[in-house]
């Protein structure tokens, strides 16, 4: 029996390596006061503004500070009155006017650049794009199978109402004179007919079509001599617009 040293340890597993945080999230050793001055600049979207986060910081900064100045000049003339009424001058103390700065402090420069704020922010906007356009496609998707299913069920309609006849056979029983059972097979018109039958194998093949991306209709056009269009006209022409309203036939 082999007995394991104390040097001779059993190899320990390896510890799992931090998943890498995305450019947007919080990065390693990056101080919490500034990830959230980055996350509401990063929350205020395409349009963003340095500045403009910088002085909505900046107004909430100055409004709590108004509020303490102001708690502060109540708390001062609140002697000998009770606490109800303390606290409703500090509540009622004048805000002053507020002047919003007109460009950013030194810190915001040099931290917004450290931490890559608009490298972070246009990736953040790319990934949204990205998962806009997935969401899309996953909608157009559930069309087309939608759309298919319902494709399937109307071909399989018109295939058994092409094969089933157009009248309709009833048995009846009579009593003749002598008083005996006779059957007799009435036969009506159906309540369809074989254009309604045409009309669903139609709308089921426009939705096959739609389905599986392709042609529904086909229209023959003559340009006639391309010469006799303008460069802008032809544009026209290439980006799905008429040629006879082109050319002014129309």
């Amino acid at each position: 029996m082999t007995v394991m040293s104390a040097k001779q340890e059993a190899p320990q597993e390896k510890p799992q390596e931090k998943p890498q945080a995305e450019p947007w999230e919080r990065q390693e050793g990056e101080p919490k006061r500034w990830y959230d001055r980055f996350h509401r600049f990063l929350l205020l979207g395409a349009g963003r503004s340095l500045l403009a986060v910088y002085r909505e910081d900046h107004r909430a900064r100055w409004e709590a500070r108004q509020t303490r100045q102001g708690f502060k000049g109540a708390r001062k003339g609140a002697k000998g009155r009770d606490e109800k009424d303390f606290s409703d001058k500090a509540s009622e103390a004048p805000p002053g006017e507020y002047k919003p700065p007109s460009s950013l402090a030194r810190s915001w420069q040099e931290n917004a650049a450290a931490w890559a704020w608009r490298e972070r922010a246009a990736l953040w906007d790319e990934d949204e794009r990205t998962r806009a356009r997935e969401a899309w496609r996953a909608r157009q998707e559930a069309v087309r199978r939608a759309e298919w299913e319902l494709h399937e069920r109307l071909i399989e309609k018109a295939r058994a109402m092409a094969a089933f006849p157009l009248v309709e056979e009833t048995v009846e029983e009579h009593m003749d004179e002598e008083g005996r059972r006779v059957e007799v097979r009435v036969t009506t018109p159906a309540a369809w007919r074989l254009r309604d039958a045409a009309r669903l194998a139609k709308v089921a093949s426009e939705l096959g079509r739609l389905a599986t991306g392709m042609e529904t209709e086909r229209h023959a056009v003559r340009l006639g001599d391309l010469s006799a269009y303008t460069d802008e006209e032809l544009q026209r022409i290439r980006d799905g617009e008429d040629p006879r309203s082109v050319a002014g036939e129309e």
